[in-house]
């Protein structure tokens, strides 16, 4: 199993959020993610998802509106 490291990205860098996660899900303008327990561990407000990458185990996030 893949578990991903969360990142928002910024103007100049990308922020740690969350670790371990397994569940990213979109909900209105929110994404929440879930631990490998179905656990919710973060609720990221105002975001979308930008890229996903398998081969480095990242998700990464961006603010609406950045």
């Amino acid at each position: 199993m893949c578990l991903l490291k969360v990142f928002i990205e910024g103007s100049q860098s990308k922020e740690p959020i969350a670790k371990e996660v397994i569940l990213a899900v979109k909900n209105g303008d929110s994404v929440e993610l879930y631990d490998q327990t179905l656990n919710k561990v973060s609720v990221v407000e105002n975001a979308e998802i930008a890229k996903v990458d398998m081969l480095n185990e990242t998700l990464t996030l961006v603010k609406r509106g950045a």
